[in-house]
């Protein structure tokens, strides 16, 4: 006993001299901590807690608060903090970082390992080489070798609309702030770029909420179908009995309580054969002429295999494969594609029975084509519901105002609602969807979306005990654009994990085995990413937010890797300047991507490959009996994998939709003439990682018939936020000024700003303080650069009589072309004008270059110019003054600045010199519409030459609209609104044939 008193006296001698001297290190080690407190200061206060320093063992061990944790480790990093704590405790001396309990170089992601140091427990269960992915597009030019082929990933955008049980009403599930909602923001973020860039890397994503935002729908079913529509089986042999528990069109227009779709119908089960025949078609009732997405549903049986579809569409014939392994019981995705209106025997998706394996079976069951309205209808939960919640949960708090409220639905597209709604929709099993047991539909739609992943896939090896549709989900993520706020600085990104659910038997493992760590890697990656590029690219004072640990259903639920974004701060006025802006949005979906393909490459031990960027410098010209059709390609200066090998080259003829395109080596490419039909060309590039973004699309018309030439310019490149200001305490958007140019289709907008007060505080989402914002437009698609104006352009030439070929902007200013072969060009300019955006001033009216290229076309070769834009004349006055461009304007144009004029319900009329059918007043657009982006502002213009004339004059104040001029051996025809704009198309033909009247003098 002696002995042992003894030797517990020493032992707490030498633990209490430990602790002295630890002790005596603290304020050293808090001092040096400061630094990194300093330069990770967006992450939070960083704190030691405690310091043990052991002699024994020579390990000196620093415990952290968690912010500690959420910086973005790497190896290079943490031996640089040892070395310099090193020089604090002595060099003999080993150093730790422990922070939440763990070791802070577990926290390096595998990414950032050498393969034989990297962590195998976090690595994926399987890697289903030779397992078929869900979705296959045989018809695809290319193949994906390092991107994320045969990957399945899970992704949503933040909320949707939804009903509020306790009020009894649709709403959203934020306030509107800055011309926006968060729910429709992060929409826009994942329907324009990231989900399109995922696709083309090769993957299979899958969204619990609408991704089509058309509107219109059509169901064609084996049981029953919409309008017109019909199902087709071209022969009975070989068709089998049909199965019940499949997909059945409800019988009113709107779904009430939890109806599933996907239980009371039948499908048709056919045996396959190496001789394939079609067997079954669907063929709809388009309502109106568009772009629709193809969806099918079907059941997986125990011999299911793999089905061969056809799609019939206006751009011809694309074939895809479905592997009904997985993914029965639910809607499924096999691409988006152009039907004209009404029925047509050639516009259809056939099923045929090929196959290898003689024992596997195809189902043959509903399809659906476009997004449609919201049709699920919801009121406050039963009383009776609640009352037994109650008991089991006496603490629930729920008491609805309107207790007796009648069904209604949200009125809005599909694709705005919340997941909630369409998992039902999609035939979800109820008990997925009800996460609140159905008396709280806010909390159902988060919450249910990780149920939602685990349905997905059960009965993989990512979750073998469970029952599912057997997809392999190899990560989801969440985009979200809450990361905090601040009043005049920047936020920045935050990424979420869960490292622990206490709820499982091992909370720190996933079902699979695999360790929850790798959501950390996911998280990592995908933050590091985004933070790295926009700082590379836009402002280093992006705030690196770092990778929170939290316990959030989003993160927690998931059986596979998954994360939350969130991507900047949708209060912030200084993040959404770059929240709003196109360039940048498609910049931080990239860096996302970037951030996922690195973390499915460190999954597999794969090598990787970024796609290209977007092919420039784009046109096509006829030449002989063909179309020269050719690009340059675009230099990706962040990422060094993203080198084009090959490209694409779509073609639609005649305003149907596009081809499976023609693969490519070179950068240019001779295509064949159609005589008299239009002929329209995107260009994409490729690599063995996938496939950029299309170019701007341009296009080419001849006709032996006709004599005149014309060379389409498009120089409408704009893609800007609205504008902005901040003085003082007010700050925020003012569309009145210009409500910017957004890629393609702008989905995030409600209405306009009107409370601009920094000070205003948020009380509720009613009354939401700095940013409120209206909502008149909030079920709105509103049109941006859609970049298919040559087009536009090219239709109403048709008519004129006129031959054409078309090119970007960067070609001409590259002198690409001759343009002593066209008898006019034809310059667009749209909404183009000097635009300070957030990382520069770009986007003139007229560049150097341009100029030039128009001076010499006109004093050298006497050609004819139409140019027309809102901001021809005023961009280089009153917006960006600069003496060259309005000499330009003087001299070659003869144009000159009068005003800028409001377009508010503006109207256009031919007044003099022009002989013309248009003899009512042209309108164009001023608001928002289904057709084409509207015009905020207008020129005025003033004569500049003692020949120059009005032409067309604004009806609301008799000013120049347009002016025409013939002097100095060649003719200008300038217009200070965009033509494109002119709503009416007979309206827009006969304004083509006047102008080109007069600029050939017919």
């Amino acid at each position: 006993m002696k002995h042992i008193t003894v030797a517990l006296t020493l032992c707490m001698a030498f633990i209490l001299s430990n602790k002295m001297s630890a002790q005596s290190y603290v304020t050293e080690i808090e001092q040096w901590l400061t630094t990194y407190d300093s330069i990770y200061s967006d992450v939070g206060k960083l704190k030691v807690t405690k310091v043990i320093k052991n002699d024994n063992t020579k390990i000196v061990t620093i415990y952290f608060n968690d912010a500690f944790s959420f910086l973005p480790f790497r190896d290079t990093l943490i031996k640089q903090m040892q070395k310099e704590v090193q020089t604090i405790v002595g060099s003999e001396y080993t150093i730790k970082f422990i922070a939440s309990k763990i070791d802070v170089t577990k926290f390096i992601p595998n990414f950032h390992r050498t393969i034989d140091k990297r962590d195998v427990k976090r690595k994926s269960p399987t890697i289903y080489k030779t397992q078929q992915p869900l979705v296959i597009n045989k018809s695809k030019p290319y193949n994906v070798k390092y991107g994320l082929q045969n990957r399945h990933i899970a992704m949503w955008n933040s909320h949707g609309y939804y009903y509020d049980q306790t009020n009894g009403k649709w709403q959203w599930q934020r306030a509107t702030l800055l011309q926006t909602v968060e729910d429709k923001l992060t929409t826009s973020f994942v329907l324009n770029y990231l989900l399109p860039m995922l696709e083309n890397a090769g993957a299979n994503v899958l969204l619990p909420r609408e991704r089509d935002i058309q509107t219109n729908m059509v169901i064609v079913d084996n049981d029953s179908s919409q309008y017109n529509s019909h199902y087709k089986e071209l022969q009975t042999i070989g068709i089998k009995n049909s199965t019940t528990s499949a997909f059945k069109l409800h019988t009113k227009q709107t779904i009430e309580g939890d109806i599933n779709l996907f239980e009371n119908g039948t499908c048709r089960v056919i045996s396959v054969s190496p001789a394939a025949k079609n067997i079954v078609e669907w063929i709809p009732d388009i309502p109106e002429t568009g772009y629709y997405s193809v969806s099918v549903s079907y059941k997986t049986l125990r011999n299911s295999g793999t089905a061969h579809y056809v799609v019939h569409h206006t751009g011809g014939t694309t074939k895809i494969e479905v592997n009904q392994k997985m993914g029965g019981g639910t809607w499924v995705y096999l691409g988006t594609f152009h039907f004209n209106k009404g029925v047509d025997n050639n516009a259809k998706l056939v099923l045929t029975n090929y196959g290898k394996d003689i024992n596997s079976v195809v189902i043959a069951d509903a399809v659906k084509f476009g997004g449609g309205m919201g049709n699920i209808a919801r009121k406050p939960a039963d009383n009776n519901l609640v009352k037994q919640l109650k008991k089991e949960n006496p603490k629930l708090k729920w008491a609805p105002k309107q207790p007796d409220a009648p069904y209604s639905i949200s009125g809005m597209p599909r694709y705005l609602e919340g997941a909630r709604y369409y998992m039902q929709w999609s035939g979800i099993p109820e008990e997925k969807y009800k996460y609140s047991k159905g008396i709280n539909d806010r909390t159902d739609d988060f919450a249910s979306r990780g149920v939602w992943v685990n349905y997905l896939l059960g009965g993989t090896k990512y979750d073998q005990d469970s029952v599912g549709l057997n997809i392999p989900i190899d990560l989801s993520l969440a985009i979200h654009t809450d990361a905090g706020n601040k009043q005049d600085t920047i936020v920045g990104t935050l990424a979420i994990c869960t490292l622990e659910d206490k709820k499982l038997p091992n909370p720190k493992i996933f079902p699979s085995t695999q360790h929850r760590i790798a959501s950390r890697d996911l998280a990592d990656l995908v933050a590091t990413s985004v933070v790295e590029d926009v700082r590379r690219c836009y402002t280093q004072q992006w705030g690196a937010r770092g990778v929170w640990n939290k316990n959030y259903a989003e993160t927690r639920i998931p059986h596979t890797p998954s994360i939350i974004l969130e991507m900047f701060s949708h209060q912030n006025y200084e993040d959404m300047r770059y929240g709003l802006d196109p360039n940048f949005q498609f910049l931080l979906a990239r860096a996302i991507y970037k951030g996922i393909l690195r973390f499915v490459s460190a999954q597999y031990n794969t090598q990787y490959i970024v796609q290209p960027l977007p092919v420039q410098a784009v046109r096509a010209e006829v030449i002989g009996d063909s179309v020269l059709v050719s690009w340059q390609p675009q230099n990706d200066t962040i990422e060094p994998t993203a080198k084009p090998t090959a490209y694409i080259i779509y073609q639609s003829i005649d305003g149907k939709g596009y081809d499976n395109g023609t693969y490519v080596k070179a950068t240019h490419k001779k295509l064949p003439l159609h005589e008299d039909a239009i002929i329209s060309y995107k260009v994409t590039a490729v690599n063995e990682g996938g496939e950029s973004f299309p170019s701007e699309e341009v296009a080419a018309y001849y006709s032996s018939k006709n004599t005149t030439n014309v060379l389409i310019i498009n120089s409408f490149t704009r893609l800007s936020a609205p504008d902005g200001f901040s003085q003082n305490n007010f700050a925020g958007f003012k569309n009145t000024i210009d409500d910017g140019v957004a890629y393609m289709h702008n989905l995030w907008y409600t209405g306009q700003q009107y409370e601009f007060n920094r000070n205003e505080l948020w009380v509720s989402d009613e009354q939401q303080g700095f940013g409120a914002s209206y909502a008149d437009c909030e079920s709105k698609i509103i049109y941006g650069n859609t970049f298919n104006y040559t087009i536009v352009h090219g239709n109403a030439l048709k008519e004129a009589g006129c031959n054409f070929s078309s090119t970007s902007l960067m070609a001409v200013e590259q002198a690409s072309i001759d343009l002593s072969k066209y008898n006019i060009l034809d310059v667009i300019l749209g909404k183009q004008r000097t635009t300070t955006t957030i990382n520069g001033t770009k986007y003139a009216t007229f560049s150097p270059q341009l100029i030039a290229q128009l001076n010499s076309y006109c004093n050298t070769y006497h050609g004819a110019l139409l140019v027309s834009g809102a901001y021809v004349v005023s961009d280089s006055y009153k917006i960006a003054p600069d003496k060259q461009t309005q000499h330009f304007l003087n001299s070659t144009l003869r144009v000159k600045y009068g005003n800028t004029h409001s377009t508010q319900d503006e109207k256009l009329q031919f007044i003099y010199k022009l002989p013309t059918k248009n003899n009512k007043n042209i309108t164009f657009a001023t608001d928002y519409n289904h057709n084409v982006y509207c015009v905020n502002r207008v020129d005025q213009l003033l004569t500049a030459h003692p020949q120059a004339y009005t032409a067309i004059k604004y009806t609301s104040n008799g000013k120049a609209a347009a002016v025409a001029c013939n002097a100095n051996w060649y003719r200008t025809f300038v217009c200070g609104f965009p033509i494109e704009t002119i709503t009416n198309k007979k309206q827009l033909n006969q304004f083509m044939i006047d102008v080109i009247n007069f600029l050939t003098n017919r």
